[in-house]
């Protein structure tokens, strides 16, 4: 379905009549955790990346959260894992953040050094 040139100018009106976006009333909430990981039986940058991979791809297919290793990549024991979450439901967002930490500290060949988590 394709929209004509008038209906798009006329979204975009409606849009500019509402408000900006601070203005709105569904605001949504951003969890944004950081992990700092630890892992003590990985002898080489392959067997974490190996252990690495596997947890992220668990830990999205669980909670559907976008996630990324930001830091530490070329240390063989150590990982900076950044977790992010948006919802319109801060409970929701806050209960997603919380269960990503405790699931990643169920794993006994991972250890969380640090841990920070951001609501925005």
């Amino acid at each position: 379905m394709s929209l004509s040139v008038s209906s798009k100018r006329r979204l975009r009106q409606d849009w500019k009549a509402e408000g900006t976006l601070s203005d709105r009333e569904g605001k949504g909430t951003i969890g944004h955790l950081v992990l700092v990981l630890h892992f003590p039986f990985s002898h080489s940058l392959k067997e974490k990346r190996f252990h690495l991979s596997g947890l992220k791809k668990k830990i999205q297919d669980r909670f559907h959260v976008s996630l990324a290793e930001t830091g530490d990549q070329d240390l063989w024991q150590k990982a900076v894992l950044e977790v992010v979450y948006v919802s319109a439901n801060f409970v929701q967002v806050e209960k997603t953040m919380a269960s990503v930490s405790d699931f990643v500290s169920s794993h006994p060949e991972i250890q969380i050094l640090d841990e920070l988590i951001e609501y925005i």
